[in-house]
C-alpha cells in the first residue's frame, strides 16, 4: 500500500499525540488543527536499531509526512493517521 497523501496536497493536522510519541522540547500542539501543504513523505520500519516501544503490541511502522503549515511557513513531521485531507 502507498502514500495516502501526496506532494502538494493540503491537509489538516488532527492530532499530534500517539502511544510512540512524546513531546520532548516541542510546540508541535500548537499545529493541531490547522492547514498545510505535504513537502514530501517517508516510510517508517521500526524504531532505530530494531527496538520495540515500551508496552507497544507492534513495531511503529507506516508514513510519516513533512507538512509545510500555512500557519506560519513552519514544517513539521507527522504521522499518516494524524492528517486529513482538505477538500475546500
Amino acid at each position: 500500500m502507498g502514500a495516502r497523501y501526496r506532494k502538494g496536497q493540503k491537509v489538516r493536522v488532527l492530532s499530534v499525540r500517539n502511544k510512540y510519541a512524546k513531546a520532548k522540547d516541542s510546540n508541535i500542539e500548537q499545529y493541531e488543527f490547522e492547514v498545510g501543504t505535504i513537502v514530501d513523505n517517508y516510510w517508517v520500519e521500526s524504531l532505530t536499531y530494531g527496538q520495540v516501544a515500551p508496552g507497544a503490541d507492534i513495531l511503529p511502522r507506516g508514513y510519516i509526512y513533512k507538512v509545510r503549515m500555512d500557519k506560519d511557513d513552519g514544517e513539521i513531521a507527522i504521522e499518516e493517521a494524524a492528517l486529513e485531507l482538505v477538500t475546500d
